[in-house]
């Protein structure tokens, strides 16, 4: 099974959005970036289902990526909010077993200390960058880390 760990887009900053954090917005940087990454990416992956954080940038992430794999469902899953841990993470792979690639959107720090985990190296430093894809493949009970991409990795190919 391939999964795809992806953080959500630039939001609005934390510090100057008064309300609650759940749903704090994408910003207009971040849905660009987004777009040109997914799209980039389109013919790359073929998703089968796209599970995402209820959180509004994580849902607003979602539905960016899922422009480009209309194919694959979209669902909100409670599990991947701000603050899931690596056997959160787990538990939503094991319900969607049956997927060959499953998108997960989420945040950090849950998705660097979860790739960690998944990796058996718990203390590894990773840094997840906004937009940014982790491809693992998970055979066996056995996770493989695949990739790590960044949005500026176009920038840098342009």
């Amino acid at each position: 099974m391939r999964i795809l760990l992806i953080r959500h887009a630039k939001a609005a900053d934390r510090a100057l959005f008064f309300g609650n954090d759940m749903k704090r917005p994408l910003v207009q940087k971040g849905i660009e970036r987004s777009k040109k990454l997914f799209g980039a990416l389109k013919d790359t992956f073929k998703i089968d289902l796209i599970v995402s954080s209820e959180a509004v940038r994580a849902y607003q992430t979602a539905k960016i990526l899922n422009e480009f794999f209309k194919e694959a469902p979209l669902v909100k899953e409670p599990l991947l909010n701000p603050g899931a841990s690596e056997s959160d993470y787990l538990k939503v792979i094991k319900k969607h077993s049956g997927a060959n690639t499953l998108a997960m959107v989420g945040h950090e720090p849950d998705i660097s200390e979860t790739v960690g985990y998944f990796l058996g190296c718990e203390y590894l430093n990773v840094k997840i960058k906004k937009s940014s894809i982790t491809e693992l493949l998970y055979e066996e009970g056995l996770f493989e880390l695949r990739a790590l991409i960044y949005p500026s990795l176009l920038e840098r190919a342009d």
